[in-house]
């Protein structure tokens, strides 16, 4: 079982990402062509499509990141080298949508631009530089950890970092989906739950500090 990933993987899976972040761009493009109403306010935005087309696109909300385990699951590695690995294509897949939306229409705007990024259970509404921000910190951990675990055992966070990383992923899927019911209800922007979205960021970026951090004062070994 390989420790971590060779640089010609490590490439590919920012290659598979950027693909779906394509693709993801190109099914907004298509959706905005068939509708003219714009994403706010959500209520009218959803009744401009079919049903058809709503259960299509709550479907493709599901199956993406469903997709992005594929490298993870495929590659024969340790437990907390395919979380790396998903971690790193899930932020890298984010990263690659927006890039690719704005290069195709010039959105978002601005990092307060407001967007919509689920649709399962309750809208998730959040402004895109909260979103960038997580997808950053989850390709940047993720590319430290496996380019680390190439010289060192990998293992997964201790207690303390553990419990800021759990607990500062609920709150920021928490603070996404805080408002849902004020857009499903027609709200307007700019409505999110910055306190929630603060905390579970700091937590996030504290036990992904400490977890590195950890990992890289491991002695280096070499591997067989």
């Amino acid at each position: 079982m390989g420790r971590s990933v060779s640089l010609l993987v490590y490439v590919a899976l920012w290659g598979f990402a950027f693909a779906l972040g394509l693709l993801d761009a190109v099914v907004v493009v298509y959706l905005r062509a068939l509708t003219s109403a714009e994403m706010f306010p959500l209520t009218e935005s959803l009744l401009s499509l079919s049903p058809r087309l709503r259960s299509v696109e709550l479907t493709r909300q599901l199956v993406t990141p469903l997709t992005l385990l594929a490298p993870a699951l495929l590659l024969n590695r340790s437990v907390p080298v395919r979380i790396a690995i998903y971690m790193l294509t899930s932020g890298a897949w984010v990263l690659a949508g927006y890039a690719c939306l704005w290069l195709f229409l010039r959105w978002p705007g601005s990092l307060l631009t407001y967007d919509v990024l689920f649709l399962v259970a309750r809208p998730w509404v959040a402004p895109v530089g909260c979103v960038i921000a997580v997808a950053g910190l989850l390709a940047a951990g993720a590319s430290l950890y496996l380019f680390w675990a190439r010289t060192r055992k990998p293992g997964l966070p201790g207690v303390i970092p553990l419990a800021a990383l759990v607990s500062g992923a609920a709150l920021l899927v928490l603070s996404f989906s805080w408002e849902g019911d004020y857009y499903t209800g027609g709200g307007l922007p700019p409505r999110f739950a910055w306190g929630l979205f603060a905390t579970g960021y700091l937590l996030a970026v504290a036990g992904t500090v400490i977890t590195l951090y950890r990992f890289a004062q491991q002695e280096k070994a070499r591997f067989f």
